[in-house]
């Protein structure tokens, strides 16, 4: 009898506890949302110390489960989108100065993330092509820190009144 990929430790981490394979539309969606809400309660260093640790162990993890189940980026992998998700936060600390749980923000970083995660824009979409965890990992980090910086620039150019000329 084989052993369920989803509950060893590599797929543990890589669908989230299991919460990818539970989720049986929009796993990813799940996924960013459960980071965005995370993000909310977690100091400036503590989300840096998970987006570093979450995306070294997601590059293991994520491979191993890619090996395990045959399948290229199987949908129900999300620890991609819950790094790419953290990293895009990361432009709301650095629009505001401060740690700002006021939801709008979260709310916005998680519908840019959202938007560049489904239509993967260039350079998003070249690094899938990456090879096995790096490639399924890298699409949602270049695309977490898409999102932060245009939240960035929307932030300080509409908020705040910022235009360089």
């Amino acid at each position: 009898m084989s052993k369920n990929p989803v509950f060893t430790p590599a797929g543990m981490i890589a669908t989230v506890f299991g919460l990818g394979k539970a989720v049986k539309v929009a796993p990813g969606t799940a996924g960013s949302f459960v980071a965005a809400v995370a993000a909310i309660f977690l100091p400036f260093g503590a989300r840096l110390a998970a987006i570093v640790v979450l995306t070294l162990v997601g590059v293991w993890a994520a491979g191993v489960y890619e090996k395990a189940v045959g399948r290229t980026d199987p949908g129900e992998v999300i620890i991609d989108e819950v790094v790419g998700q953290l990293i895009a936060t990361v432009g709301h600390i650095a629009g505001t100065g401060y740690h700002d749980s006021s939801a709008r923000y979260f709310i916005a970083c998680f519908i840019l993330f959202r938007f560049f995660d489904i239509l993967k824009p260039w350079p998003i979409s070249a690094c899938e092509k990456a090879p096995g965890g790096l490639g399924i990992m890298l699409d949602d980090i270049v695309g977490g820190f898409m999102a932060g910086l245009l939240l960035f620039a929307l932030r300080k150019i509409f908020v705040e009144g910022w235009w360089p000329f």
